[in-house]
Order: C-alpha cells, then structure tokens, then sequence
C-alpha cells in the first residue's frame, strides 16, 4: 500500500495458514532482482530478507537479542519505522473488516 492507503499490489490468496515470508519466498524467487529501487518497510518476521533480495532502501525493525534489551536509540528507530508501516497495517485491516476479499 502507498501512503494514502491505496493497495498497489494484492498476492493471489493462500488457503490455511502461511507466514509471510514463506509467502514471498513461493511467490518472488530471490533469484530475480524483484524490489530492485525499491523502498521496503518491514516487520520483524521478515528477517533474512536482506540476505537473499535487493531493493532500494530497506527498513526493517531490530529484533531484541535474547536475553538482553534494546537500545534507546534501537527502541526510538523501530517507533519510527511502526509509524511508517501502520498505514499498511491500515490498508490490510480495512480489506479484512469489510471482507472484501472473501466475499
């Protein structure tokens, strides 16, 4: 989704349940320059993207080590980072409250 909410890309619909890095992987190979020039905000389940796509400029929230904490300035970033992505969040949530897929 862009910023104003608007879908721009929609994947064909999986039954059952499937995380969204598997997803990706099935559906956009890593060995095609697929998000090159792009810019990408991601959550925290998409970890290891960075090794196997390129793209433009890539945004992907710090995981907490286990065990330990989180810098401020760690903390600081990924609120920033949510606040980009919330939008898309947004866009998704919109789709599944009036089942527009579904039905």
């Amino acid at each position: 989704a862009d910023a104003q909410r608007k879908i721009i890309y929609l994947s064909q619909l999986v039954p059952g349940s499937v995380h969204d890095f598997t997803l990706l992987k099935q559906l956009f190979p890593p060995d095609k320059q697929w998000f090159d020039g792009l810019t990408l905000r991601l959550d925290s389940g998409f970890q290891g993207f960075a090794k196997g796509y390129a793209c433009g400029k890539l945004f992907l929230p710090t995981k907490k080590p286990r065990g330990g904490q989180l810098t401020k300035n760690n903390k600081f970033r990924n609120t920033q980072q949510a606040r980009k992505r919330v939008v898309v969040e947004h866009s998704i949530g919109g789709l599944k409250r009036y089942r527009i897929l579904s039905d």
